[in-house]
């Protein structure tokens, strides 16, 4: 099979497997979809706190809205996933942020805007791809920009496809420079300044589509590691996730009512990632619609 063939029947693969939209593998060129999900924490944690030991939640249970677009062309292929995360502020689970010993004493719900952006550029008479991929987010305590840049490459096993992707990340991370940041042990606003991280990056994702009779499921997986992490993301993560390596790994199932809507469910663990510290675990609701 091609590499072109194979890039057009594939075109959800990233948003499947990063935000479980309702597509299914396609042959067309182009792709939107807009998804509203329920992120439920699992998992509680241990924190330190100036009152010693204490255990909660890193987040809290909130809603989260994704709007992505995907596309192939010629050259290769692109996905443009922007994502509002708890967009008014109105998580549940907050009585939480307000226990001594949070990561966010005091602080309360709060919005982030995320983007992500995906790239993958041919290489002539190969199946390997230039890769890209820039993740970015922004609150009201920080705004940060991961970059990665290395090579992809797509293994299509009985319709069993999985695209491992390795790079070199450059995180760049500043405090909000009007409020600064929230210090984890006191819950008081400092400023960090500006941090900048090197890292290895690693990314695979798999995707299958299931029929059993009448019943039909997509399974997807992505998994998404930072490691060899630079001596700088210690003091960055402070006592919440000072690892040197740290993961994201999705596993879920999308199932469709029609052409354009669908439900699906995901497990994540998360460990040393994303603000979360020690293997956390969540589950995510959603639902869907692709035009």
């Amino acid at each position: 099979m091609s590499k072109k063939h194979m890039k057009e029947k594939t075109i959800s693969l990233l948003a499947l497997s990063i935000i479980s939209s309702s597509v299914f593998a396609s042959s067309s060129n182009e792709f939107q979809a807009l998804t509203l999900r329920y992120d439920k924490q699992l998992t509680e944690i241990g924190l330190n706190s100036d009152n010693g030991f204490t255990k909660g939640l890193a987040k809290y249970d909130r809603i989260i809205i994704d709007y992505m677009h995907l596309a192939n062309y010629d050259w290769g292929s692109n996905s443009i996933i922007i994502q509002w995360d708890d967009p008014f502020a109105m998580g549940s689970g907050n009585s939480f942020l307000n226990k001594k010993g949070s990561p966010s004493k005091g602080v309360g719900a709060y919005a982030s805007f995320r983007a992500f952006l995906d790239t993958n550029i041919n290489i002539e008479n190969s199946d390997f791809s230039l890769w890209s991929y820039n993740y970015f987010i922004s609150n009201e305590f920080m705004v940060e920009s991961n970059n990665y840049f290395g090579l992809s490459y797509e293994i299509n096993i009985n319709d069993f496809i999985i695209t491992p992707k390795i790079g070199y990340n450059i995180t760049i991370n500043q405090n909000n420079p009007f409020q600064g940041a929230i210090n984890p042990i006191t819950g008081q606003y400092v400023d960090y300044g500006t941090k900048v991280i090197r890292s290895g990056a690693a990314v695979i994702t798999a995707n299958k589509n299931f029929k059993f009779k009448n019943f039909e499921f997509n399974f997807n997986a992505f998994y998404e590691s930072q490691f060899g992490r630079s001596s700088e993301y210690n003091s960055y993560a402070a006592n919440l996730n000072d690892s040197s390596y740290g993961h994201l790994l999705r596993l879920g199932v999308q199932i469709p009512l029609s052409k354009s809507f669908s439900y699906g469910i995901t497990l994540q663990n998360i460990h040393n990632f994303g603000g979360y510290g020690n293997n956390a675990n969540t589950l995510e609701l959603n639902a869907s619609c692709s035009f």
